[in-house]
């Protein structure tokens, strides 16, 4: 839980203790990620999250990686240029891995996480 509000507290603020960027995202991030297990077998499945070592794609858009920067082994920031139903923009997201690296919350926004998790 403070590491939850810890990483709150600095995207709200935007106060932030410096990390290396990084070229790729870290292994333990890679991977298809979704609403619940039942989902992960569903092409449609609209809370589908695959991130590889360059590329974010979510249901309706994907995009490459502009920059990563991991905060220890389980927060990760990404810049990713997405692109889908005819529009390109940037969104910088914000993710926290669970300590058994079973699920994955989007913190972005501060907002309270939006959790999916590993697919087989």
């Amino acid at each position: 839980m403070i590491k939850l509000l810890t990483l709150i507290l600095t995207l709200t603020t935007g106060i932030a203790t410096a990390a290396p960027q990084q070229q790729t995202i870290p292994a333990q991030f890679r991977g298809k990620w979704d609403l619940d297990l039942e989902s992960c077998s569903s092409r449609s499945s609209e809370g589908k999250l695959i991130i590889s070592a360059d590329r974010v794609e979510f249901y309706e858009s994907e995009g490459s990686v502009r920059s990563v920067v991991a905060h220890g082994n389980s927060d990760l920031e990404l810049s990713i240029e997405l692109s889908g139903e005819g529009e390109t923009w940037i969104s910088d997201r914000y993710f926290q891995l669970s300590d058994d690296q079973k699920s994955l919350t989007d913190l972005t926004n501060g907002k309270p996480g939006f959790v999916r998790y590993r697919c087989p």
